[in-house]
């Protein structure tokens, strides 16, 4: 390794930049090894972050090699420094392609050693004394699980690291759940089996290493956990790197959103009581049977009376009054969307509004039958409240042996409970607080098995600022798409990053575009004559022309769409003629992603309809991907309701909420589609946006302003495809 020159928390821009030159150990080791004048920039850029204790904010199109650019002065300065740097991605691609990949280029490139390990939530790991307990469990009570529960306690002697990746098997999410390990059933190094503990012997590694490599779910789970108990899930780190941080939002609103439903009810009961065949079993079972092992005093008497009588009671009384609540919201539900659109079918979604719960349909409906279950969820809460500590006041130490796992458990699901209890308490409740936002998701209208009820704060900015933002010396967040409109202002606004008020203590702000050849890689194509998205015929002229362009190229194709409807229906209007050609035709949801994207690539003449996930973290290889259209501009829908409430808090502000929200919002995701196609710098392929507002209005050069320099045509249908096919098929000069 060069020699870094010794000072204290300092690392030399110009010894950095030596590591990427043309006799850099990255270009003597590595042939193939091209330190583009962009990655340098992006070197540096992070390095004063570190320097500085500052946030730096980088935008780094495909290839431009930004995972080296932020891992080398991470690792140089934990090395130097000894502090612990943590380095959060959204996908598990990439953590695997940092770990795997990059960070052991870097040691051999740099022949230095260091600690670097891949961190994973508690719930991945296999729980050896719930294992056990389920186990026991399936001797008194079998079920459907038992040959898979089998084949996981074999697994539990070979598994080196114990983590469910590492399963031979693909066990229901429900088996899974009832032998990994859990937070709140945990009695860490009381457990007897606390030294074998999977989870314990990987975070015992973590303490141990310099980098830390974590998905953003985990990191943001650190970081609460950090502000209510003063120290973190994970090993403690100084300085942060959140790669494909334009996810970062969206995941911080999901990690603050509560929410429940009938059938997050129904499991977490059928857990404690469950009766088969006229065979009861679930944890209170469980717990009676030990209990009648042991000598039979009145104090256990007493528990077993509850165990076998009153808590069932409680438990049927409870379920009663929240199928009735469900029913109720669900009749509500439809009544509302018969009043606004005139018939029952309407959207999934309804955003809950004051004047909603001040309405006599509401207060008749499912307001009492909501207070109704809330107090038969009180009343089963109080009684398994008394039931645990009843257990708990037995002295006997084989009471303690043997109660002690099932106890754990059993109280982890209670605060599952009272969870749920407290957000269809709050949902109900009539006053609002000013961010706060609620709303009833009924996906397909299939009942109250699919509906879930949710509440949510908009004040995630103020959050992020506290925890995040000030709480560490430096933040670095980058992506492939992070600006919109040329800058990072709509980022900044969003996430509460703050500005600094001396420019040394500013972010730092870069974009850097990819290193491809786009004016000859790429093309980009509007037809000038279809209907916009909004117009009637859209679905029946877009979809000829799809079929048009399908044949006028070589390889396979993405149709990506933000809405599920429009994909659905152009999927059942071209999938018979696609077939008849011979085209491999796929729609999200009919396999796993990656089971799409191997039958996409093994077939290399796909056509694959597609939604949400595959605008971006997809990479298809060897060129077999050459079309990609994009049905409409991805505006998230008005009306739904986080984007509604979004809107009109932006609104109080005094400002636009399409320039401020929906417009960079859109842009951003258009980047991620346009990014699927051009991968590699030997990539050839076209992106058609069926969109023609792109052209007639004035936002439309936000679009492409923020597109690279490809070839584009708004052009009638015809000449379009006449365009594309001189793209794919011209032959070159013979000059």
């Amino acid at each position: 390794m060069p020699s870094i020159r010794e000072a204290n928390n300092i690392l030399f821009e110009e010894e950095m930049l030596e590591l990427l030159g043309s006799e850099g150990p990255f270009s003597v080791a590595y042939k193939n090894f091209e330190a583009r004048e962009e990655q340098k920039q992006m070197l540096l850029d992070v390095t004063k972050a570190f320097n500085e204790a500052r946030i730096a904010l980088v935008e780094a199109g495909t290839g431009t090699g930004k995972s080296l650019a932020y891992l080398l002065p991470a690792i140089l300065w934990a090395i130097k420094t000894g502090e612990r740097v943590l380095i959060a991605t959204k996908t598990i691609n990439l953590q695997e392609q940092l770990f795997i990949k990059d960070i052991p280029l870097i040691k051999r490139a740099l022949d230095i050693d260091f600690k670097a390990v891949l961190v994973k939530g508690m719930g991945n790991y296999l729980c050896l004394r719930r294992l056990k307990e389920s186990m026991e469990e399936l001797l008194l009570f079998p079920d459907d699980t038992g040959k898979d529960l089998v084949r996981i306690e074999a697994w539990s002697h070979s598994t080196l690291d114990g983590t469910k990746k590492d399963l031979p098997l693909y066990p229901s999410p429900d088996l899974w759940e009832k032998v990994s390990a859990e937070r709140d059933a945990c009695s860490k190094d009381k457990c007897p089996n606390y030294k074998d503990c999977f989870f314990y012997k990987a975070r015992k590694e973590a303490m141990d290493a310099k980098i830390l490599i974590a998905n953003h779910s985990l990191f943001l789970s650190d970081l609460a956990f950090r502000e209510k108990n003063g120290s973190g899930l994970l090993p403690d780190y100084t300085r942060v790197i959140l790669d494909e941080a334009h996810h970062l939002e969206d995941v911080a609103l999901e990690h603050m959103a509560e929410n429940t439903s009938f059938s997050t009810l129904i499991k977490t009961m059928g857990k404690l009581h469950v009766e088969k065949g006229g065979v009861k079993g679930g944890k209170y079972p469980q717990l009676g049977e030990r209990l009648r092992s042991l000598t039979r005093t009145p104090e256990i008497e007493t528990l077993l009376k509850k165990i076998d009588i009153a808590l069932p009671e409680a438990k049927n009384r409870l379920i009663r009054s929240a199928a009735d609540a469900f029913d109720q919201l669900s009749d509500w539900l439809e009544l509302q969307n018969k009043q606004q659109k005139g018939d029952a079918e309407g959207e999934s979604k309804l955003r809950l509004l004051k004047h909603h719960l001040m309405g006599p349909d509401w207060k008749k409906g499912p307001e009492p039958a909501f207070r109704l279950f809330l107090e038969s969820a009180k009343g089963y809460l109080a009684e398994s409240q008394s039931t645990l500590s009843g257990v708990s006041c037995l002295t006997d130490e084989r009471v303690r042996e043997c109660t002690d796992g099932l106890v754990l458990d059993i109280t982890s699901l209670i605060k599952r409970l009272t969870a749920a209890y407290e957000t269809a308490d709050g949902f109900i409740a009539e006053s609002f607080a000013a961010s706060e936002v609620r709303w009833v998701d009924a996906p397909f209208r299939k009942g109250i098995e699919t509906m879930r009820i949710y509440r949510a704060s908009l004040d995630i900015k103020e959050r992020l600022e506290a925890v995040l933002f000030k709480a560490f010396p430096t933040v670095v967040l980058c992506s492939a798409t992070l600006a919109a409109n040329g800058g990072f202002q709509f980022l900044k606004g969003r996430l509460g990053i703050p500005t600094g008020k001396e420019p040394a203590k500013s972010p730092i702000e870069s974009i850097y575009p990819s290193s491809f050849d786009f004016p000859r890689q790429a093309l980009f194509l509007v037809p000038k004559d279809m209907p916009t998205p909004l117009e009637a015929g859209f679905l029946e002229k877009s979809s000829q022309f799809i079929l048009k362009a399908v044949r006028s190229q070589p390889g396979g194709v993405f149709i990506l769409s933000t809405s599920f409807a429009y994909l659905n229906k152009a999927y059942q209007r071209l999938k018979t003629a696609l077939e008849k050609e011979r085209y491999t035709v796929l729609k999200q949801g009919q396999l796993s992603k990656g089971e799409l994207i191997r039958s996409f690539i093994s077939s290399k003449r796909a056509v694959l309809f597609a939604t949400d996930s595959f605008w971006e973290g997809v990479d298809i290889p060897d060129g077999i991907l050459k079309l990609v259209v994009i049905a409409k501009l991805p505006f998230k829908v008005p009306d739904e309701p986080l984007v509604q409430a979004m809107a009109e808090k932006i609104h109080r502000e005094g400002g636009d909420p399409f320039l401020q929200d929906s417009l960079p919002d859109a842009v951003v995701k258009f980047k991620q589609g346009f990014g699927r196609l051009i991968r590699r710098k030997t990539d050839k392929g076209c992106v058609i946006c069926l969109d023609k507002r792109l052209f007639t209005k004035p936002y439309g050069k936000h679009f492409f302003n923020a597109l690279p320099l490809a070839p584009r045509h708004f052009l009638p249908e015809e000449e379009l495809i006449a365009e594309m096919k001189r793209f794919f098929f011209k032959r070159p000069s013979s000059n």
